[in-house]
């Protein structure tokens, strides 16, 4: 790991967002911050920026010493697929550009575990192998994943400049308070879901929820994001996000076999039998490079979630 962090320059693109506030908030006693976003922060110097507005982005960045960024239409949105491809990778094309451009050499890029391509609407079948490590072949069945792999082509080719650190994260299902509700109820509602999913025409219809059922809190990812900035890890790296659990009940490679229909050519028998529900992402590559652990297992974190709710 890198030496203790000064307190540096750094640009949040995004950082007005739901999981941009949290790592604002975590990044804020050691860092000075920029907040690159369209909507307000609430700050009283606070002027919004577009990052697809090249003039405005590029004088933002003056004088950053590494970015975070996030600025990206998000899955949960109503859009197109042309919207997502374009303002997701554009986006990226213009903060990995004009920030190198403006002297910066660190990048820590919010990226997604759909670039693996497993979503209610696709056809590849079950994980190759359990759990999914970094190493997992992208295979993106959607425009936001495609623009998200995307993403992470831009941000490798940046890295291949020399003197740059690019660090991907790949956050799986964050869960945000206002889906729990949703998650505790997946149990129940899981016939009806599949009830309503023919096989032969599943892109009509997206299930709302992750379809391997992995999840993680977003305070751990923005301590993630933290770990990242610390490191400064040289050249390119990519790094799955995610809870050590899932957010159900199954043990996880029953779940992955009813699920699918069929069963992962390799299973590390080892790793689920010290945790049934283990979650269907290795995130143990971001402990041994960043030190980061999640903070939260799902029976804790719904627990803790509830007690505030009930405050």
């Amino acid at each position: 790991m890198g030496s203790p962090m000064k307190r540096t320059q750094v640009a949040i693109t995004g950082g007005a967002g739901r999981l941009g506030r949290h790592i604002a908030d975590k990044l804020s006693d050691s860092c000075d911050l920029t907040i690159i976003d369209k909507q307000s922060s609430g700050g009283s110097d606070d002027v919004p920026i577009d990052v697809l507005d090249r003039g405005m982005l590029s004088n933002a960045l003056v004088g950053q010493d590494a970015i975070i960024h996030l600025a990206a239409i998000d899955a949960s949105v109503d859009a197109s697929d042309h919207a997502f491809y374009e303002t997701n990778t554009m986006a990226a094309w213009n903060v990995l550009e004009l920030g190198y451009s403006a002297g910066i050499r660190q990048f820590v890029i919010c990226s997604s575990s759909s670039v693996y391509g497993f979503s209610q609407s696709s056809r590849l079948g079950a994980p190759q192998s359990l759990p999914i490590t970094e190493a997992q072949r992208c295979q993106p069945s959607t425009a936001y994943g495609l623009s998200k792999q995307v993403t992470e082509l831009i941000a490798e080719a940046f890295s291949r400049k020399g003197d740059v650190s690019v660090t991907v994260l790949r956050p799986c299902f964050v869960a945000f308070d206002n889906l729990l509700e949703q998650m505790t109820s997946e149990h129940q509602e899981r016939d009806i879901l599949l009830q309503r999913v023919d096989r032969r025409h599943s892109s009509e219809w997206v299930e709302p929820l992750p379809i391997l059922r992995s999840w993680v809190d977003p305070e751990s990812v923005a301590e993630c994001f933290l770990c990242a900035l610390k490191a400064e890890l040289p050249g390119f790296h990519t790094f799955n996000v995610s809870s050590d659990d899932t957010f159900i009940a199954d043990d996880t490679v029953t779940y992955i076999k009813t699920t699918f229909g069929d069963s992962p050519s390799e299973i590390d028998e080892a790793f689920y039998a010290r945790q049934s529900r283990a979650s269907v992402f290795d995130n143990r590559l971001a402990f041994e490079l960043l030190g980061w652990r999640p903070r939260n297992d799902w029976p804790t974190y719904l627990k803790s979630r509830r007690a505030m709710a009930a405050v």
